[in-house]
């Protein structure tokens, strides 16, 4: 186990490093119909509340069910949910976003380099990815993992 602990760490510090450039700050997060909503580099993203976030809270009681940290710069932003008290570098569950804010980008590249990065570092059966929807006409549907 805790060799597991450690590979997905290290898996986890190699995604981040593009991350560290970036500066920190408060999250941009807000509370529509229990679902959040972060709105960063000129567009919004909504999703479902961590599933550990008790299902009777509601408005901005939301926000008290988790720890954020929020990193952005440099056309990127990184979002990551742990649960209270936990201690980051340790936690076992981590609910977050990375947007990005680039015209040039492929986004099926970065996609295929997340699923290929968390698919060998991870140990199967321990991982999933589910992605939210078809890939309409450019834009990429989101990417559970």
């Amino acid at each position: 186990m805790a060799f597991l602990r450690t590979i997905v760490c290290l898996t986890s510090l190699l995604v981040a490093l593009p991350a560290m450039a970036q500066i920190r700050g408060e999250p941009p997060l807000a509370v529509a119909d229990r679902a959040l909503e972060l709105t960063t580099l000129g567009q919004r993203l909504t999703l479902p509340p961590p599933d550990w976030v008790a299902a009777d809270l509601a408005g901005d009681a939301v926000l008290d069910g988790f720890e954020a940290e929020f990193r952005s710069g440099d056309g990127e932003a990184d979002l990551k949910l742990y649960r209270n008290g936990a201690v980051y570098a340790l936690a076992q569950t981590v609910y977050g976003a990375h947007m990005v804010s680039n015209p040039d980008a492929v986004p099926a590249n970065y996609r295929d380099a997340v699923i290929d990065g968390f698919g060998r570092a991870c140990m199967p059966g321990l991982s999933a990815f589910v992605q939210l929807g078809d890939d309409p006409d450019d834009v990429q549907a989101p990417l559970l993992l």
